[in-house]
């Protein structure tokens, strides 16, 4: 089983569309099983789509616009002839004239869920998180998003409210995502998150690349350190083959902020 993650920084790159296609090249390439995305953004007030066969709905399922991210990227992967199964959880508005969110893509069929982890659900507030979560017969897979440490109500908080919805990570379990979790950092996010799972980095027979965000992105902007902020985590259920960095000018285009992180595994 393939599976990637990447924060896709949406419509916020300098040749958004083109990276996109960038994007969509190294898919068609890679063939992934399974997608998390992250910063999955669509212009507020845009024409809501209604014909949307593939889409994966939760319970509370917010309007999808015709700019959605994950939407044109599932839609000019049909056309090439690579079918994906998917599913948007909305988090909150970004810079004004965004609604942002998670993305999952699938090769089959899954039970979508919206986890809300923050305390707020408010839309006009950026501390409103939610998590997206498939369910696939025992499996559970999980884009995520975290706030960082130091803020008040952020990951600590959203990290109980996780693992409890997850019934405790009592069954087979992907996260992946952009958990903003320096993981050389002591004692902070990325030790709390590995109390519990496994971190594909360490776990794989073959390993190449590390950092996953070069200094002084947005959010980082105090650090000029390259850091690995985007996990693939799991429960004890899984033997990891290799992991890579991705989209990152090495093992394929830049195509946003973040690069990718690509992992091959199995139970």
């Amino acid at each position: 089983m393939k599976v990637l993650t990447l924060n896709v920084h949406a419509w916020l790159e300098n040749d958004a569309p083109d990276k996109l296609q960038a994007l969509i090249g190294h898919l068609l390439i890679e063939d992934y099983d399974w997608i998390a995305l992250q910063e999955v953004n669509q212009t507020i007030g845009g024409t809501v789509v209604s014909d949307l066969s593939q889409l994966m709905a939760t319970d509370c399922q917010h309007p999808i616009v015709e700019d959605n991210y994950a939407f044109m990227l599932v839609q000019a992967l049909q056309e090439k002839g690579l079918a994906y199964y998917w599913a948007w959880a909305y988090n909150h508005i970004a810079y004004d004239r965004f609604e942002e969110g998670v993305a999952l893509l699938a090769k089959k069929p899954f039970m979508a869920q919206r986890i809300l982890l923050s305390a707020v659900d408010d839309p006009q507030d950026y501390h409103t998180r939610a998590a997206l979560l498939a369910s696939d017969n025992n499996l559970q897979v999980v884009s995520c998003h975290l706030s960082w440490w130091k803020e008040a109500g952020g990951f600590q908080d959203e990290w109980k409210r996780l693992v409890l919805n997850l019934n405790n990570l009592e069954n087979p379990s992907i996260l992946l995502g952009d958990f903003n979790a320096p993981s050389h950092r002591r004692n902070e996010s990325y030790d709390l998150a590995t109390e519990y799972l496994q971190d594909a980095f360490y776990l794989a027979a073959q390993r190449e690349g590390n950092a996953t965000i070069p200094g002084g992105i947005d959010g980082w902007s105090s650090t000029e350190r390259a850091q690995r902020i985007d996990l693939v985590l799991m429960t004890p259920d899984f033997t990891v083959n290799q992991y890579r960095s991705v989209l990152d000018g090495v093992h394929g285009p830049i195509v946003s902020d973040h690069y990718g992180v690509a992992v091959d595994l199995h139970p």
